[in-house]
């Protein structure tokens, strides 16, 4: 089934517009499609609408960017409601602290003679959460690198000289605030996790369903691991592009990690098994 469950738009770092995203979805000939803003809401509603008008089936989402002393780790959220009080008092709070990292950033750069305008910044975020893509879109704008990727290499990855540690909240975290609010929590692209075995039992006491098993960044190993491991803690199995627009990263085209017809029927099984949240 043509599908693609992780994707992003302008309200945090992708480049398209909800309705550009699902003009493309149309285009390459999406069935199902799920916008999942990293630690955000705010395309969801606009999405339900604009999918509502013809196609594809639309899965309001969200990305949570957690993190343990070792890496980050991103816990996807499936059929979020878009307003959930619980959710925006969370991440509210998180957006403030990206602000004040953001500059942070922009102050380390400027040690390193790069100098970045806090206002572009701003201006390239077009007003929503901010994040390092954003300062990378800056830096590609003024000449210092030629790509978003080569700037989180050389100045803004974990290890780079101009990286600034992000708050921090752990991933068992991640996943309760999605239960209390009535989705299915998915843990993001494993192979970013240091070592999945360790954190898995605690997740999925949390209450994790599922593992993003298709990714581009995955080899067909790592696909076959993680789709045994899955099948073996009998969690869900999901796939997406990682999708944040035209020429972001190589090998994120929309649409590029399908699912199976049998693997979006048993997401959708895991809503309705569940029930809704505390916190709608």
């Amino acid at each position: 089934m043509r599908s693609d469950l992780h994707t992003h738009t302008v309200a945090s770092d992708g480049l398209l517009t909800v309705s550009e995203l699902l003009a493309e979805a149309r285009r390459v000939g999406l069935e199902v499609l799920a916008i999942t803003d990293h630690d955000s809401l705010e395309s969801l509603g606009e999405g339900e609408i604009a999918a509502s008008k013809g196609g594809p089936a639309f899965i309001p989402g969200i990305e949570l960017n957690a993190e343990t002393a070792e890496c980050e780790v991103h816990v996807l959220g499936y059929f979020l409601p878009p307003i959930c009080p619980l959710l925006e008092e969370f991440l509210g709070d998180i957006r403030q602290k990206r602000a004040v990292r953001t500059v942070q950033i922009i102050e380390k750069l400027a040690t390193l003679d790069v100098r970045i305008d806090y206002a572009r910044v701003r201006q390239l975020a077009r007003g929503k959460t901010l994040g390092r893509p954003h300062i990378a879109m800056a830096m590609v704008e003024k000449g210092y690198v030629s790509s978003i990727q080569e700037a989180f290499n050389r100045y803004l990855g974990r290890d780079a000289p101009g990286h600034v540690p992000r708050y921090r909240f752990d991933p068992v975290t991640a996943v309760q605030m999605i239960r209390r609010a009535g989705g299915v929590p998915v843990l993001a692209h494993p192979s970013f996790v240091t070592s999945v075995d360790a954190i898995l039992p605690s997740l999925m006491e949390a209450g994790l369903r599922g593992l993003e098993v298709y990714y581009p960044g995955h080899t067909p190993l790592q696909t076959r691991h993680y789709k045994d491991l899955a099948s073996r803690h009998g969690l869900l199995v999901t796939g997406g592009s990682d999708y944040h627009g035209p020429s972001y990263r190589e090998g994120s085209f929309l649409g590029a990690m399908s699912m199976t017809a049998d693997e979006i029927r048993a997401l959708y099984a895991a809503r309705d098994a569940q029930g809704g949240g505390d916190g709608a």
